[in-house]
């Protein structure tokens, strides 16, 4: 379930997060907290802090480069092969 929470600033949004997150957690439910690339890291520090040590094995810190890695994975595998110049030219005059 996608939980969205808004408002404006200072109305509590990051403690309401936490308190989601921690009866996620508490209750062995997988949650997933989806943030841009730059926040990754600060996040992560401070979910670490918020969560019981054992939080790792249902929740993860997520942002747009690894969950698009996690959906290729379970979906079928990522693949590094990519389109050299000549494939790169069929295509294009393909499309056009």
């Amino acid at each position: 379930m996608i939980k969205l929470i808004t408002g404006d600033f200072g109305s509590g949004k990051t403690s309401a997060l936490a308190a989601l997150i921690r009866a996620d957690v508490a209750d062995g439910k997988p949650a997933c907290l989806l943030v841009p690339e730059q926040q990754t890291v600060l996040t992560e520090q401070a979910m670490a802090d918020l969560l019981p040590p054992s939080a790792p094995l249902t929740f993860e810190v997520s942002n747009f480069s690894r969950l698009a890695n996690t959906v290729f994975r379970r979906v079928g595998g990522l693949s590094y092969r990519y389109a050299g110049p000549a494939a790169r030219t069929l295509f294009m005059w393909r499309a056009m």
